[in-house]
């Protein structure tokens, strides 16, 4: 929980950050000394954001994933 008392679930503040165009490479582990491609990162988030819909029709197919990535 956060300081407001809301329920702070990781998926969702990395969608909302994701949406927003936030930096993500904070999130990154420290072994990775922030060596990412900042583009591949986004587009992960954005997949994982997809994939986790609570709707199962909402969610992409194997297909469409492995397309995007």
């Amino acid at each position: 929980m956060d300081e407001s008392g809301m329920v702070n679930y990781f998926p969702v503040r990395a969608a909302h950050k994701t949406n927003k165009g936030e930096e993500l490479l904070s999130w990154l582990d420290y072994r990775s000394n922030g060596d990412a491609d900042i583009e591949d990162l986004t587009r992960a988030c954005r997949v994982a954001s997809w994939c986790i819909q609570d709707d199962e029709k909402d969610r992409p197919s194997m297909g469409q994933i492995v397309r995007i990535l």
